[in-house]
């Protein structure tokens, strides 16, 4: 029965392939990235904005009315009220529904990317 060894390339090339092989399986660092929703005739547009925890999203009033942000089930957070060309910046920490509490017909989503 023979007994192969690894000679010295076969070994600088298993080295190599561990090497490649661990740098692929570490996590990819993640840059938080910015989203805009803007208030307008009434709605927040986009109505559905999908992001990762530590994105930012900035909510602008581009309507002719004061408006606000408000997380819906629990009140949790709200921006304050935003005349016309206010903006407003709120860091995702979970998924939530929100709406302004002045004008109740105004909603939006925000679906936590995973």
């Amino acid at each position: 029965m023979k007994i192969s060894t690894l000679s010295g390339g076969n070994s600088i090339m298993m080295l190599f392939l561990l090497i490649i092989i661990s740098a692929c399986s570490e996590k990819i660092p993640y840059h938080p990235r910015q989203y805009t929703v803007t208030l307008k005739e009434m709605q927040f547009k986009p109505v559905i904005t999908t992001a990762s925890e530590g994105d930012t999203i900035i909510f602008i009033n581009h309507d002719i009315v004061v408006h606000n942000v408000t997380e819906a089930a629990h009140r949790e957070w709200t921006s304050s009220n935003l005349p016309p060309g206010q903006s407003w910046k709120f860091i995702v920490k979970s998924s939530a529904e929100y709406y302004c509490t002045i004008h109740p017909v105004m909603k939006g989503t925000i679906v936590l990317k995973r």
